[in-house]
């Protein structure tokens, strides 16, 4: 059985350069509370 979890903030930090991702992520962690979920997304490293 999968049990889905459903996140409290989704981050969009696509076509973002370094540091901005980083930044974003703080931020958006700062105004959360104890286990909360964040989802980020970004493209992929090739």
């Amino acid at each position: 059985m999968t049990e889905n979890i459903t996140p409290d903030t989704t981050l969009d930090c696509k076509g973002l350069s370094c540091p901005m991702p980083l930044l974003k992520t703080k931020k958006a962690i700062k105004g959360m509370s104890s286990g909360q979920i964040i989802t980020l997304c970004q493209h992929p490293i090739m």
